[in-house]
């Protein structure tokens, strides 16, 4: 997490998001190979590969999956029964693998997202509406794998077959 280096996520090979606090965790893993996170994040019924830490909203976290959703969560909100938060919100828009997000870097309630559908897709967290992207874009002829903010313009890449460079006029 941007503003707390020893937070960390990680996804899995089932549904779950970890989250661990390096502070509270030894250096060596423990020898019964029995994995004790601080959180476990729920809210996808597949695996997944790509997260983001919000720069700008300590906590917030986005997460990618194979059910073709993102999902938000603000690890500092909220009780956490048994270590378990659930999603604070559930973005639904994609129709195929979503496999990266990516927090806007200069806007805090924006992100990116890119699927296997294709798509470069752009979303507001302030909407009312998680089903339909704010901008969608038909960013490619194949699977898009990556998706990066422009850390001094308003600008993204896109990696997949090639690379393509779009200007979001945020």
């Amino acid at each position: 997490m941007p503003q707390n280096h020893c937070i960390i996520a990680t996804k899995t090979p089932t549904s779950d998001v970890l989250v661990f606090d390096y502070n509270k965790h030894p250096a060596k893993p423990d020898p019964s190979g029995e994995c004790s996170p601080d959180l476990r994040l729920k809210g996808h019924q597949k695996e997944g590969y790509g997260l983001s830490w919000n720069p700008n909203l300590s906590g917030n976290l986005l997460s990618a999956s194979d059910d073709h959703t993102i999902c938000l969560w603000d690890i500092g909100a909220g009780t956490k029964e048994g270590k378990i938060v659930d999603a604070k919100t559930i973005f639904t828009g994609h129709t195929a693998v979503v496999e990266d997000v990516s927090w806007h870097l200069l806007h805090e309630s924006l992100f990116g997202s890119v699927a296997d559908d294709q798509k470069l897709m752009i979303w507001d967290t302030r909407s009312s509406t998680t089903s339909k992207a704010s901008h969608a874009v038909d960013a490619h002829t194949a699977e898009v794998n990556c998706l990066s903010f422009n850390p001094t313009a308003s600008s993204s890449w896109l990696l997949a077959p090639l690379i393509r460079l779009w200007h979001c006029g945020i």
